[in-house]
């Protein structure tokens, strides 16, 4: 968990400097930033039951990614427990435009805090008790009857998982994590990902 994590932690300077890599690599390497983020934009499923498996799989090839260009090979992606610690971590903010970790993000103001009724205890519990992984992970389309990529695109129904602590997360950071075609931009991200493929 990023909480009780100090600014220079092992990991969180391993994960700068990967980012920091990433953004300089030129646009026709796969490994770039923009160009990593783009595979989200294009392909990630929401609302169906392809929303966690796949980013699961995202998220862990971000991870190997930050190994590599880190040096790093024991990185370890932390995740932000937001229900534990509520407030922006600061790691994301601290040296504002030269951290790599850094983005515009809107509604991150001093002070920020997300709300309980997003991200609280009560929230949590009553999904964790959610009776199957549809009622959890968000539903199949209607109609489904094999796993042919087309399916990934299809729409079923989002349960709380989805549209609270994931959706209701994204849209209070603001900036680029409001809008999904560029939300895996913002290196926030991939911590606030890290910790929905926790509770799953």
């Amino acid at each position: 968990s990023i909480r009780g994590m100090s600014v220079n932690d092992p990991d969180l300077a391993a994960l700068r400097r990967a980012v920091e890599v990433m953004r300089s690599l030129p646009l026709s390497d796969p490994r770039n930033w923009n160009r990593f983020a783009d595979i989200h934009g294009l392909l990630c499923p929401h609302s169906n039951w392809y929303f966690l498996p796949w980013h699961r799989a995202y998220i862990a090839s971000f991870e190997m990614l930050c190994r590599e260009l880190s040096g790093k090979p024991d990185f370890a992606l932390p995740y932000w427990d937001w229900t534990a610690d509520p407030r922006f971590p600061a790691a994301f903010v601290a040296g504002n435009r030269a951290n790599p970790l850094y983005d515009v993000r809107p509604g991150v103001a001093r002070g920020f805090e997300l709300a309980d009724d997003m991200v609280g205890p009560q929230v949590i519990s009553r999904i964790l008790n959610s009776p199957d992984f549809e009622a959890f992970g968000s539903t199949r389309p209607d109609g489904q009857n094999g796993i042919a990529r087309q399916w990934q695109q299809r729409l079923g129904s989002r349960t709380e998982l989805e549209f609270n602590p994931h959706d209701a997360v994204h849209q209070a950071i603001g900036g680029n994590m409001a809008t999904v075609n560029l939300a895996s931009r913002d290196p926030i991200f991939y911590m606030h990902h890290c910790n929905l493929d926790r509770l799953w």
